[in-house]
């Protein structure tokens, strides 16, 4: 069972606010930004079914569009449109029979030529939900219609001329070109009809534009653009084919990067995502929801392994509560979370911690990682990246914006805060390995030997206790300071995100981690 299954994610706070904000008079096109995999499709899944009552959806998936040229892109997202109204709030339109000899008497046409309906509901039922609305669409203009040759000798003969003119330009484009005009003022129609019988706003949600490719992103803004020009009514902001409100969702600081990227830093982009909100665009933000509730979400993950590492993880995080390991497990998620480099999604995919022991080569008593903390926690944030070398690269930019606010902040350490002991922890349980491993990870350290050791990789000297071996032959370091001699007195700062992403790469070169 999945956790989103197990964990009940309560965003009360969140839905009020977003609530809000669509309710307010004049907001006719919002913008709902969060990052990507965080649970916006699913949270305003969940606020537009439990705001039925007010609203009617309907949706947008431009993953589906991004193959398509520009002009068929825009024919697409009225098929869509059209076969959802018709398909999901058919009843509430009370359809006749001259809606279709407006919209699609031409395909009714060519049921005598090649079983033309079959054709196209086997077609439909391939795009996935959006299909399924035109599917039933499809057995509903059958019903509604009934015997098509019949309905085609009522129509006039102009009009038929016309509606042949229309079946030869989709026949041109299979799949992708449809009469605008037609099919745009019945949309409206269907819309401004909808609103009328049901009493509730309509509003068109467009999903998942963070799953675009980048050379798709802006193209298809720019098609969809086009629903806010002088077509619409003002009553609605200008939203083309009468929509009340327009959402568009997607990760605003993805889509700057992007932008940026491609356009340059001088280009205004706030000038260019204006048109696609008419207030401020809406933060959708759970990360205070997860911070709160992050030790749920761990006590969830099954660790059914009868390793050292195991059982050392059980210890420290099952059976007892504010250990520093476990402490520095949850602050680590969280800080990551925070830093929009680990998303809700990819919190909540992984549901069991296997922890292998990996034998240590450089130790003759036969020592493996099980003893080790600090491998124990990268073994874990593993589990949340597909490979090393991404985890690293997120600790190291996790480093950069540590150093960053501290700087801005003229922050130091606090020595009685509990960061200052999550610090010194970090820092004890990486120096066997962030030092000299060779002699640093061994049974051999003996009594009288120096109490600190020059770091390479941090180029600064670690000055530390050193207690008793165990009777398993792992010596336990505690960290005291960092000076940048060996004789100082004044001691220097370590950045903990570049300690541990320091520490996985020496792992990686000492091929326990991969």
């Amino acid at each position: 069972m999945e956790l989103e299954e197990k964990l009940i994610i309560s965003q009360d706070t969140l839905e009020a606010s977003f609530m809000e904000h669509l309710s307010v008079k004049d907001n006719y096109r919002i913008l709902f930004s969060g990052p990507f995999g965080q649970g916006k499709t699913t949270f305003l899944n969940s606020v537009f079914d439990t705001e039925k009552e007010k609203y009617l959806t309907i949706k947008l998936f431009p993953v589906n569009y991004a193959v398509s040229s520009n002009e068929d892109v825009f024919e697409l997202i009225k098929f869509d449109i059209l076969t959802q109204l018709i398909g999901n709030y058919g009843d509430q339109l009370n359809l006749k029979k001259e809606d279709f000899s407006r919209l699609l008497t031409t395909q009714m046409f060519l049921r005598d030529n090649f079983s033309f309906f079959p054709w196209l509901e086997m077609l439909v039922t391939q795009f996935g939900a959006i299909g399924k609305s035109a599917s039933e669409f499809i057995k509903i203009l059958k019903e509604t219609v009934g015997d098509l040759n019949e309905f085609h000798k009522q129509i006039q003969i102009d009009e038929t001329q016309k509606l042949e003119d229309y079946v030869d330009r989709i026949l041109a484009k299979p799949g992708s070109a449809y009469e605008m005009d037609v099919i745009s003022s019945s949309i409206k129609d269907f819309i401004s009809r909808l609103r009328v019988n049901s009493n509730k706003s309509i509003v068109l949600l467009i999903d998942d534009l963070d799953r675009l490719d980048p050379d798709h992103i802006f193209r298809l803004f720019n098609v969809f653009s086009t629903q806010f020009e002088h077509l619409g009514d003002s009553n609605n902001g200008y939203n083309k084919f009468g929509f009340d409100k327009i959402i568009f969702v997607c990760d605003i600081e993805n889509i700057y990067k992007i932008y940026t990227h491609k356009y340059g830093r001088g280009v205004d982009f706030k000038g260019y995502l204006d048109k696609f909100y008419t207030q401020e665009p809406f933060d959708f933000n759970n990360r205070d929801f997860v911070r709160n509730h992050i030790r749920e979400i761990i006590d969830l993950i099954k660790t059914d392994q009868s390793s050292q590492s195991v059982k050392f993880y059980n210890v420290k995080v099952v059976t007892n509560e504010g250990t520093n390991f476990q402490i520095m497990l949850e602050w680590l998620l969280i800080s990551l979370l925070n830093n929009r480099f680990l998303n809700l999604r990819s919190l909540l995919q992984v549901n069991n911690y296997r922890l292998d022991d990996i034998p240590l080569a450089i130790n003759r008593s036969g020592l493996n990682t099980g003893f080790y903390p600090i491998v124990i926690i990268l073994q874990i944030l593993l589990k949340y990246y597909p490979t090393l070398d991404l985890l690293k690269e997120k600790l190291d930019e996790s480093a950069i914006l540590f150093d960053n606010k501290r700087k801005n902040l003229r922050d130091k350490i606090n020595i009685n805060s509990d960061i200052n002991r999550l610090y010194h922890y970090i820092v004890s349980i990486a120096i066997p390995f962030i030092t000299d491993p060779n002699k640093m990870v061994t049974d051999y350290w003996e009594r009288g030997t120096p109490d600190f050791v020059y770091c390479p990789h941090l180029n600064c000297y670690i000055h530390f206790e050193a207690k008793e071996p165990f009777p398993s032959g792992v010596v336990e370091y505690k960290f005291r300071k960092a000076t940048q001699q060996v004789d100082h007195e004044e001691s220097i700062e370590l950045n903990p995100y570049e300690v541990i992403s320091k520490t996985l790469w020496v792992l990686k070169k000492m091929g326990i981690l991969h």
